[in-house]
């Protein structure tokens, strides 16, 4: 499993803005954030079974729509991006074997 500190960033008024941080972890569940949005604590769940790569800006990000609704999840460390979309993809496929 995968787990880090992340920004949360989503669109108001039409411009991409931070609008809470938290914890993001990729395991066989899926992705899980814990954190704050526009200063309310909330989790986010989202299986993996679905979705089949995020799309990231390298080094920086990672993003994944539900419900016509962006939530990209900023890192620190360059390198958890592509880690995050790699281990994703994996899980996606073997959840998706017939």
């Amino acid at each position: 499993s995968l787990s880090s500190p992340v920004l949360l960033q989503s669109f108001v008024d039409d411009k991409l803005v931070t609008v809470g941080q938290g914890m993001l972890s990729l395991s066989f569940l899926g992705y899980h954030y814990r954190g704050t949005n526009q200063e309310q604590n909330i989790e986010l769940s989202f299986d993996s079974k679905f979705i089949p790569s995020c799309p990231s800006d390298i080094g920086l990000n990672i993003q994944i729509y539900r419900n016509g609704q962006i939530y990209q999840f900023e890192f620190s460390n360059p390198t958890l991006p592509t880690k995050f979309v790699l281990f994703g993809e994996i899980l996606y496929s073997r959840k998706n074997k017939n």
